[in-house]
């Protein structure tokens, strides 16, 4: 339920489209996944997945999802096959074009998405700091 003064200050906003607005609030959001292609090959992971991907411009492996919740108890995530990522923070990695015997220092290191993304493009060389 959205709070009333939101409601009016949106309607003031957004005028026009503001019905369009509510009614992408009714939409199921894209998530976005990383295959951990340490684990398994991207064209394995999308013959066994059993959700539609979309590509994401950001990251070599990374893709938009839309499902409702529920991706982080599935057992291919359990099994290390795929990380939870939101496509935009892979960009990081991306663009600091890791290469294979580098070694990359990670300052934001927590929770690890970037982190093991940093390992999949070192691919068992180099060394994460």
């Amino acid at each position: 339920m959205l709070n009333n003064d939101y409601i009016l200050q949106m309607k003031e906003l957004l005028q026009g489209e503001y019905n369009e607005y509510i009614d992408r609030l009714e939409d199921i959001p894209y998530a976005g996944l990383r295959i951990n292609t340490n684990r398994i090959t991207q064209e394995r992971f999308k013959e066994i997945f059993p959700y539609a991907l979309e590509k994401s411009p950001f990251a070599d492996n990374g893709y938009y999802i839309q499902k409702e919740s529920g991706l982080g108890y599935h057992a291919l995530h359990m099994a290390g096959f795929f990380y939870l990522q939101e496509p935009s923070a892979s960009a990081a990695v991306t663009i600091l074009d890791v290469k294979k015997g580098k070694t990359v220092l990670d300052l934001c290191a927590a929770p690890g998405s970037k982190s093991t993304q940093i390992l999949e493009k070192l691919g068992h060389s180099g060394l994460l700091v």
